[in-house]
């Protein structure tokens, strides 16, 4: 039932959605928009979906169940994750050869039974085996993973699998999850072994803790020079784990073996997997190289991170109930409220772990998703930048374009000509492109946009990185309109550039997958570079014309493709080209719009369409935002299910405690007592949740940012207080109001019913 209402209620979503996204998308682009489609395969497979994780959630719950510790169920002792007892060698190995045998196994006996003629049986028994025919991969799949588990949990295994990911990720594939996933399964596998050897050896635990603090030292020493912030957090964190481990052994030689191996074992294992993963991007790119990353890489990082930041909270969770009790001792009369709220989450670990989880992820998002728009926002904010100080954008039909356009103008005295401090033009047309390095290149197809000399003397375009011997926009503008065998070209087609970085190259040099236009031996993060000579073919006439890239244009521009003057084309084609294209800069005291108008209106024959590029580029930013707010909204729905959610577990908790509330009662706590009990146990598990994912996206986003900024110069973090805060806000509040009504029937609980209760 709950499948079939949340496939309908996605399906009012999906038309929600689509409505708000071609309102959005209207104030940008009229008349284009996305309609609604539905298809009844998709609605089937949309439940079927729901179905099957219904069924996985009670499969796993069953299995839990079903090991619980009989003494800890009867007692009410706190939940425990108890691990199986290991296998024979023998018996695990027999499995892989019976998960394929099975279904063969299941239809003899079918065969069996039909000839002695019991039929139910015959059914039962060939239902099973073409069951089993259908489900051999995922069979023998589990069969391999159970007979090498106990090695994983050893530690070696682990070790050696995150090893050879390293290196398909540095060596194979280029590719940064591999890479990092790697990582993370070397850190696992190295403690885990830690932990076996530890457990012989607890000296060897303190001698860790003193390595561990090292690291954590070299790290803050090397934030300090560097001036980031995330190697100086990853430090102190590191330092004081060390402590944790090294001080205690020291000090205190009868602290049980196994408590303290477990404890600094997995949270090594926490602690620094969190680390790694809070790294800035690059910090490992002098040993690997530039990997391939793309948007894999955030869905990896944030499982990553938030399940380690979750796995190093619930394994202190004795220590964080301490430190709150102690904490609470000034409280006075609200201290026994304060220390039932946090112990009851803190004794049901699993329950309050998945729960951290669930709303960490989804403010983990959020929170990128905000602060990711916003420093993508900010470049925008330059409108001179980005327009290159151009004001008004003419398009004209290409059936009557125009050659002079001031002189145009003058003839048509309305608007006059004096309001414009310079008139540029030129055109675009498709062409193919390739790099003139050796005979096995490609063409790629690609923009090319011809200018006037005025367009290249007056143009206010800058540049990310110039040619030798080239020290300004200045120069290069000159030299393109004195050298018509010059030219620049946008920063897209660099590595490192603006559609994201590097690409995966074939034998022949040129780009695997997309097939877009990349040149060679010029880096986005370089200073300078040697001239780049490129060929440009034109489709029509076949006709080849030679440039030499001088200059990359700076990354926020509007414009896009390889921009050079019009003189050299004309001169090889025999025949001028004209202009359909012109951008204006007005005087400052100027009315943009009553101007545009005038245009439009005194070259009405030519089909001149204006466009006010400031107008242009803040409808721009406004779709950005309004897309971002749009998925934060989509996103948000997470924390509606996660909010509802606890307020699910409330109303458990106060049928399954419900004897506690009554002891609670017995001894003392008033109402208000009991139902500010839950009210606050509901506040710290999503006040933690909430701070792990601001935390987190925070750390991710300023990494994010902070590597894009070195090559899309204006992109800085900014942090969107009112945002963030809206967020958390909306979140504290909306636990609280869904925690009210189990608290009130908790506290309405009467004493003698409560302990009379079974």
């Amino acid at each position: 039932v709950a499948s079939a209402i949340g496939t309908m209620i996605g399906i009012g979503l999906g038309f929600g959605l689509i409505y708000a996204f071609n309102h959005i998308l209207s104030d940008i682009a009229e008349g284009f928009g996305f309609s609604y489609h539905i298809e009844l395969r998709s609605i089937v497979v949309s439940f079927c979906l729901g179905m099957v994780i219904v069924f996985i959630t009670a499969a796993v719950s069953a299995y839990r169940v079903s090991r619980m510790n009989i003494a800890e169920a009867v007692r009410g002792l706190p939940e425990t994750i108890i691990l199986q007892k290991e296998k024979p060698i023998g018996k695990r190995l027999i499995r892989i050869p019976h998960s394929i045998l099975r279904p063969i196994i299941l239809l003899i006996f079918a065969v069996s039974s039909l000839v002695r003629r019991k039929y139910t049986q015959f059914l039962f028994k060939l239902s099973g085996g073409l069951l089993s025919f259908v489900s051999i991969p995922i069979a023998l799949l589990l069969a391999i993973f159970a007979f090498i588990l106990p090695y994983l949990r050893r530690g070696w295994l682990t070790f050696a699998l995150g090893l050879l990911m390293i290196y398909l990720g540095v060596n194979v594939y280029e590719k940064a999850w591999l890479f990092s996933g790697g990582l993370t399964l070397f850190v696992v596998g190295l403690g885990l072994m830690i932990r076996v050897l530890v457990f012989y050896k607890l000296r060897i635990l303190e001698g860790f803790g003193i390595l561990t603090g090292l690291v954590g030292i070299t790290l803050l020493i090397h934030g300090v020079i560097k001036g980031h912030p995330v190697p100086i957090a990853a430090g102190i964190t590191l330092v004081v784990v060390g402590l944790a481990m090294s001080v205690p052994l020291m000090l205190n030689s009868t602290i049980d073996r196994q408590t303290m191996v477990d404890r600094f074992t997995y949270t090594f294992i926490g602690v620094i997997v969190l680390a790694a993963w809070s790294l800035p991007f690059d910090t490992f790119e002098s040993i690997t190289g530039e990997l391939d990353a793309d948007a894999e890489m955030f869905f990896l990082s944030g499982i990553v991170m938030v399940a380690a930041a979750v796995w190093t909270v619930m394994y202190n969770a004795d220590l964080l109930l301490k430190g709150f009790s102690r904490l609470t001792n000034r409280f006075g009369r609200m201290r026994p409220v304060l220390v039932t709220s946090v112990a009851y989450p803190m004794n049901s670990k699993f329950r309050t772990g998945l729960t951290l989880a669930m709303f960490s992820l989804v403010v983990f998002t959020l929170i990128i998703m905000s602060l990711v728009s916003d420093a993508f926002t900010n470049v925008y904010s330059d409108t001179e930048r980005v327009t290159g100080n151009w004001d008004i954008e003419a398009n004209l039909s290409y059936a009557s374009p125009i050659q002079d356009m001031r002189s145009a103008i003058a003839e048509k005295d309305v608007p006059s000509v004096n309001q414009f401090e310079a008139i540029g033009g030129f055109v675009k047309a498709p062409i193919e492109v390739r790099q003139v390095k050796d005979t096995r290149e490609r063409w790629r197809s690609y923009p090319l946009m011809l200018t006037d000399d005025e367009f290249l003397s007056t143009t206010g375009y800058d540049f990310q990185i110039f040619a030798d011997g080239y020290n300004n926009k200045t120069e290069v503008w000159t030299a393109l309109k004195m050298d018509p065998s010059l030219a620049v070209v946008d920063s897209s087609v660099v590595d490192g550039g603006s559609d994201g970085g590097p690409r995966n190259r074939d034998n022949d040099g040129d780009i695997e997958g997309d097939g877009r236009l990349r040149i060679k031996d010029i880096s986005i993060d370089s200073e300078s570079f040697s001239p780049v000579e490129i060929e440009i073919m034109e489709p029509v006439s076949q006709t080849v014309f030679s440039f030499k890239i001088i200059g990359i244009l700076d990354s926020a521009t509007d414009v896009m493709g390889v921009v050079a003057s019009n003189k050299g084309v004309e001169d090889a084609l025999g025949s001028e080209i004209p202009m359909t294209r012109y951008r204006f800069r007005v005087a400052e005291d100027a009315d943009l719009e009553k101007i545009g108008k005038q245009l439009e209106s005194s070259f009405l024959g030519n089909g001149m369409e204006i466009d006010l590029l400031e107008d242009s580029l803040l409808a721009t930013v406004s779709f950005i935002s309004s897309f971002y707010n749009l998925l934060t909204g989509y996103m948000g729905l997470g924390l509606v299910v996660g909010i509802a959610a606890m307020g699910v577990i409330s109303m458990r908790a106060v049928v399954e405690r419900r004897q506690q509330i009554g002891v609670l009662r017995a001894i003392g706590y008033r109402k208000s007592m009991v139902k500010l009990t839950f009210v606050m146990e509901s506040s710290f598990v999503a006040l933690l949740g909430v701070f792990i994912g601001v935390a987190l996206g925070s750390i991710v986003s300023f990494n994010l940012v902070e590597g894009l900024g070195e090559e899309i110069e204006g992109v800085r973090f900014t942090v969107p207080w009112l945002k963030i805060g809206l967020i958390v806000g909306l979140v504290y509040v909306s636990t609280i109001l869904t925690t009210l009504l189990p608290a009130g029937q908790a506290a309405n609980t009467l004493p003698a019913e409560a302990l009379r209760y079974e």
